[in-house]
């Protein structure tokens, strides 16, 4: 017993730094995972806006032009695609080409059209809801 108590002993300095070894480890690994997780927060954040904003402008431009001159104030459906066929240009435009690759990077996703296309569709809805 005295003989195990000695080894561990002896073995103390080089356990202890192994583990301190294997903590810092950890630690670098959860700071990293945090800034790209926060990078990826930020980039995911700035399309979302320049989405509304392409929305905003679509709809000041030519939503509401068109509602304006419709007799029942409403789109008809091809009016509606190609709303949604102008806020997608301009929001594409607006998070240009290095940003729509970022994007795609950060969602692992070739289908960028599809999820800017959801996120213009929440725009919507909310400029509905509140149209001011």
């Amino acid at each position: 017993m005295e003989d195990m108590a000695y080894q561990a002993l002896m073995a103390g300095d080089s356990v202890v730094a192994w583990v301190a070894a294997a903590l810092l480890a950890l630690l670098l690994r959860w700071v990293q995972s945090r800034i790209s997780s926060e990078r990826a927060r930020t980039y995911l954040t700035r399309a979302v806006v320049e989405i509304a904003d392409a929305v905003a402008d679509v709809w000041q431009t030519y939503v509401s032009d068109l509602k304006a001159s419709n007799a029942d104030g409403k789109l008809s459906s091809l009016e509606k695609r190609e709303a949604k066929a102008a806020a997608l240009k301009k929001a594409k435009a607006l998070i240009g080409k290095e940003g729509l690759a970022r994007l795609a990077r950060i969602l692992g996703t070739d289908a960028l059209d599809s999820w800017i296309e959801t996120k213009i569709e929440s725009a919507v809805d909310a400029r509905k809801a509140d149209p001011t």
